[in-house]
């Protein structure tokens, strides 16, 4: 449990949902999105206010949508690893 909990808070300032004190914070935040018209196949992995990362469970890629944006899915990263050295990178960059 200890390398869940550590996992959801993040590193060096980068939160992704994860598993936290026993609660499953993707999927939470996933419920509440798919009351918004969230596609079934995006998982919600970030939530920063400003915008929303979804991981698409047909492909793998890191993606960005919303309901207003009449643009539809728009594709951040071809792959959860780009998406994550790319965020601790920009994390770091920051420090």
């Amino acid at each position: 449990m200890v390398f869940a909990d550590i996992w959801s808070r993040g590193i060096v300032g980068v939160e992704i949902f994860g598993i936290y004190n026993q609660t499953l914070e993707f999927v939470e935040e996933t419920k509440e999105y798919r009351t918004y018209g969230l596609p079934k196949n995006l998982i919600v992995i970030q939530n920063c206010d400003e915008w929303l990362d979804y991981i698409d469970t047909t492909n793998g890629r890191v993606v960005t949508w919303s309901a207003y944006d009449e643009d539809g899915v728009i594709v951040a990263y071809d792959s959860f690893f780009e998406y994550l050295i790319d965020s601790f990178q920009e994390a770091i960059d920051n420090l």
